[in-house]
This record gives structure tokens, C-alpha cells and sequence, in this order.
């Protein structure tokens, strides 16, 4: 065991009392300043995740509303070709809503598409919509 620590014990008869403190206050920073690089880093990633996750979260308020409201609007529209015609004004309302909702989420998309990686998607859903309107 002595062989092990031979070259320590060399190494701290040499140095003087202040220089003894010194090397074992190093050797204690140097580990801690890595822990504390590590949790910094681990602390940055977090926030990024949850101002990522906020961002998701207002996407998908905007979505849900259209998501909501469009098969409302298929109902309806099932019960007007079926006989009932006091559906077609509240059809025209509920699509105007649905509109208003889609220039909302392209509002939305504009500021978070290269965010949360959704460009060109709103336009397929967009045109789809289109589809249902003229048909």
C-alpha cells in the first residue's frame, strides 16, 4: 500500500504548507466545477424543453378549436341533406367561425412553423377545408 501513496507522500514533503492547501482545495474544485458545469447544462436543456413545450401548447389550442368545430359542421350539414332545412343558417355560421379560426391558427403557425417544424401543413388542411366548403 505504501508503493501507492509513494509518490503523494513525496509530493507533499516537497511542497510548503500553503501550497499543500492549494493542491487539495484543486483537487476538490476541479470535480465540483464539472458537477456544477453539468447540472448548468442539464438546467439549460430543461428550459428549452418547456419553452418548446409552451409553444406546442398554443399551437394546439389553436388546432383544437378547428378540430372541434369541423365535425360540428359535418353534422349539421348531414342533417341539411337530409331534409332539415333550418341547419343552413347555422351551417354559414359555423363555417364563417371555422374561418375565422383558420386565419387565427395561420397567425399562429407564421410565429411557430420553423419553431415546432409545421410549415405547409396548415395549407393541407387549409385546402381540405376548401374541399368541404365547395362540395
Amino acid at each position: 500500500m505504501n508503493v501507492i501513496f509513494a509518490p503523494a507522500k513525496a509530493l507533499m514533503a516537497y511542497l510548503r504548507y500553503l501550497h499543500k492547501f492549494a493542491l487539495v482545495f484543486l483537487l476538490f474544485l476541479i470535480p465540483l466545477g464539472v458537477l456544477l458545469t453539468l447540472f448548468f447544462t442539464n438546467m439549460n436543456k430543461n428550459i428549452q424543453f418547456g419553452e418548446q413545450e409552451l409553444r406546442g401548447v398554443e399551437y394546439i389550442a389553436a388546432v383544437r378549436q378547428i378540430l372541434e368545430h369541423i365535425p360540428q359542421h359535418r353534422g349539421m350539414t348531414a342533417a341539411y341533406l337530409n331534409g332539415d332545412g333550418s341547419f343552413e343558417a347555422k351551417i354559414m355560421e359555423k363555417r364563417s367561425q371555422i374561418d375565422q379560426q383558420f386565419s387565427r391558427l395561420r397567425e399562429v403557425d407564421a410565429k411557430l412553423a420553423s419553431a415546432l417544424k409545421t410549415e405547409g401543413k396548415i395549407d393541407a388542411l387549409l385546402a381540405g377545408w376548401e374541399n368541404i366548403k365547395q362540395n
